[in-house]
């Protein structure tokens, strides 16, 4: 199975419910085009998942290191993804410790909806 690229859904002012536009998390991993107003959403059904975002440059403390976040059992999360995920496409790459009962979703904030 290959990385599958996520389209981001954009919020306007009549919202949007993440569920509606999950997809199944990927064995292979994810990417997603990156936007200061996107963030990243998973629901992670019946099993604890661990999503990491591949780093690209350091952080404010001058390290290169991915960021690891858990999503317990049964728990829906929604993940900033700051600028230093971005890869030189413009792409954001995620992986997953596991894909079992997980989904994903990249929604996108419209500007000026803030």
């Amino acid at each position: 199975m290959a990385i599958t690229d996520i389209t981001p859904v954009e919020v306007d002012l009549t919202g949007v419910i993440p569920a509606d536009e999950e997809a199944a998390a990927n064995a292979d991993g994810s990417t997603f085009d990156w936007n200061p107003n996107t963030f990243f959403y998973v629901d992670a059904t019946t099993t604890q998942t661990i999503i990491t975002f591949d780093s690209i440059d350091e952080c404010s403390q001058d390290q290169d290191h991915d960021n690891a976040v858990t999503v317990a059992i049964g728990k829906k999360s929604l993940i900033p993804v700051p600028r230093r995920f971005r890869d030189a496409r413009g792409k954001v790459n995620v992986s997953y410790d596991q894909v079992t009962a997980t989904a994903v979703a990249v929604i996108y904030i419209k500007a000026g909806l803030y």
